[in-house]
């Protein structure tokens, strides 16, 4: 019950709150004219003591109107939800009706109820989000080798399936205004609704694309405009989003094919010569790093101890300290490794490969 009572009237709580406030105000204003003519008469009839005792009234009932609301009508207990969320209760089953269909509906509906309750109690508890990863990190994660081939198509599919993480709140992410007035501006939420019309841009894959530009709009009608460098999104939130299951490590790849993957993105070494021959150039670098990974016991190698006889074995890693991979090998024949020392031969291994599911996954970190 409303504090209408006071008058001598009861209202439901249901009622909307404005005809409350209505209903207060012309109830008190019926109340406070009657003690101003009364009190008019007083004055115009000398009877200023009187007239006094009812301008106090006048007043008293004023401060009554107005402030019993905020000082008399109970508050909700801390901790509980408001008044807008009591619906959320479960509904009782209605008395007569306990067939199979309504019994159903009511479930149903519960259900939905609770579940509304839970995803608000865990939006209020979760910890915040904060951005802790290079959005070119998430490309990596999602499509292997698109860091080394930055290919055209490959970004566009997998921009687009990020964008639509971004614009359904499902992922979020921080980015710096790009302003060319006020200089570089601090690492800002990036919402939602601008990725209703802002799209990545490729040049994020570049390793030193931080502070380019890494998110456009290009409709000048969209409500959000600007540009955004040094993307960032939450790693958590985005390998819950991007799941990797676990590849078995398997002996499936010739090394010449793997160091070709990890300059170019393919899995065939005969890429290395388009270009005129430009990716063997990279070939190198790429052959020290895997020895670094091989010897650190990041990446399994197998094999053979005797050129195309016998079975492929397991190179321990130890191996690499003093060993490495003939470089002209990998193109006129199986890779092969052998001692620094010209003079050893015992220690040679022939056909040398690896897991290409590990491989992928030591290159991409």
């Amino acid at each position: 019950m409303l504090p209408l009572r006071v008058v001598g009237i009861t209202m439901s709580d249901e009622m909307p709150a404005r005809f409350h406030v209505a209903v207060r105000w012309a109830l008190g204003g019926i109340i406070l004219l009657a003690i101003g003519f009364v009190f008019i008469d007083n004055i115009d009839a000398g009877h200023y003591e009187k007239a006094a005792w009812w301008f106090l009234a006048f007043v008293v009932v004023f401060l009554v109107v107005y402030f019993w609301p905020r000082v008399f009508q109970p508050s909700e207990p801390k901790g509980h939800a408001p008044r807008d969320l009591r619906d959320l209760a479960p509904i009782p089953e209605p008395a007569g009706q306990s067939t199979k269909k309504t019994a159903e509906m009511l479930a149903q509906a519960n259900l939905l109820k609770a579940q509304q309750m839970l995803l608000k109690e865990q939006r209020v508890n979760s910890a915040p989000l904060v951005p802790d990863w290079p959005i070119r990190e998430l490309f990596g994660r999602i499509r292997p080798g698109i860091l080394q081939t930055k290919d055209k198509q490959t970004f566009e599919t997998v921009a687009g399936e990020i964008r639509d993480k971004l614009a359904t709140s499902q992922l979020e992410a921080w980015g710096r205004l790009i302003s060319r007035r006020d200089g570089q501006m601090p690492l800002y939420p990036i919402p939602a609704e601008y990725w209703l019309y802002g799209k990545l841009v490729i040049w994020l894959l570049d390793k030193d694309g931080g502070e380019i530009l890494q998110a456009d709009v290009s409709n000048v009608r969209a409500p959000r405009q600007g540009q955004y460098g040094a993307i960032q999104v939450n790693r958590a939130q985005s390998e819950a989003l991007w799941p990797i299951t676990t590849k078995p490590v398997e002996r499936d790849t010739q090394l010449a094919d793997a160091l070709a993957y990890a300059v170019t993105g393919k899995w065939d070494k005969d890429v290395l010569w388009e270009s005129e021959g430009q990716p063997i150039a990279k070939v190198g670098v790429a052959l020290k790093r895997f020895e670094q990974l091989a010897c650190d016991g990041s990446l399994q190698v197998w094999g053979m101890r005797q050129r195309n006889l016998g079975p492929y074995v397991k190179i321990p890693s130890d191996y690499w300290e003093t060993h490495h991979v003939h470089f002209m090998d990998l193109f006129r024949e199986k890779a092969r490794a052998s001692s620094y020392v010209q003079a050893d031969q015992e220690g040679e291994y022939f056909d040398i490969m690896v897991s290409g599911a590990q491989f992928q996954d030591a290159w991409s970190d």
